[in-house]
């Protein structure tokens, strides 16, 4: 309960990049206690306020976050879709040396590429 009070306070205060990345880690945290819808409905909502203020590492974060739990849950079509999303907002990203972001877009792609025997659409 009290990052979700940190979440709204960063929200009022406008820090909008700092509220999407805390959404982002509570996200994960539901993940490891097994609460997948829950943490799905946070990456949705940090994915619309990276987009709403065009924080490309925040939006990139949260379609990874949906992309993993999709593949987990069988919705592979929709989760390499998300993956790429993720790989595309992480080369825009707003820091100066976004090869942190798409490195960290990268790896679950190409984990879910092979999962899904799709490695030879990907084109240099």
């Amino acid at each position: 309960r009290l990052m979700e009070r940190r979440v709204e306070l960063l929200g009022k205060l406008q820090l909008f990049r700092d509220q999407g990345d805390l959404i982002c880690q509570l996200a994960d945290s539901l993940i490891h206690s097994g609460k997948y819808e829950k943490a799905e409905r946070y990456f949705q909502q940090a994915r619309a306020l990276g987009a709403a203020h065009g924080f490309f590492s925040v939006e990139s974060r949260a379609c990874r976050g949906i992309g993993e739990l999709a593949i987990k849950e069988g919705r592979g079509e929709e989760g390499l879709d998300l993956l790429r999303n993720s790989m595309a907002a992480a080369r825009l990203t707003e820091n100066e040396d976004s090869s942190i972001d798409e490195l960290q877009a990268l790896d679950p792609l190409i984990n879910a590429l092979f999962e899904a025997d799709a490695i030879d659409e990907v084109e240099p």
